[in-house]
């Protein structure tokens, strides 16, 4: 509507590997708690690697779908920024460290967003 005002929400997106053991509801709520929706949109996605003839390939997928996208497709709405959460209690994984550096590739804002557990 052209009366309605525009909303400057920024898109974020939370990386999870999927060997966490908190769970995608307890991170999304949160960051949902501590932000409003107005300020911030919030997607989360859970990613794994997986080997395919000796290359590394990333899978992205949200919680509760089966159905895995590319990196690029996680990011190909606008995305102003990705927190990477990592479990502390379980390590941090090779892969973890790829993820982080194909989002700093991308040149998109990042923060490493890790437990105490």
């Amino acid at each position: 509507m052209e009366n309605e005002p525009q909303r400057n929400a920024k898109n974020i997106v939370i990386l999870c590997n999927y060997n966490s053991i908190k769970n995608s509801e307890t991170i999304i709520s949160y960051f949902s708690d501590n932000s409003s929706p107005n300020e911030v949109e919030l997607s989360i996605f859970n990613y794994r690697r997986i080997r395919i003839d000796g290359g590394k390939n990333y899978l992205f997928n949200s919680p509760g779908y089966p159905d895995f996208v590319s990196l690029k497709q996680v990011l190909s709405e606008k995305v102003d920024g990705v927190i990477v959460f990592v479990e502390s209690s379980i390590g941090i994984f090779e892969a973890d460290l790829e993820i982080i550096d194909l989002i700093a590739g991308e040149n998109i804002s990042h923060v490493l967003f890790a437990n105490r557990d």
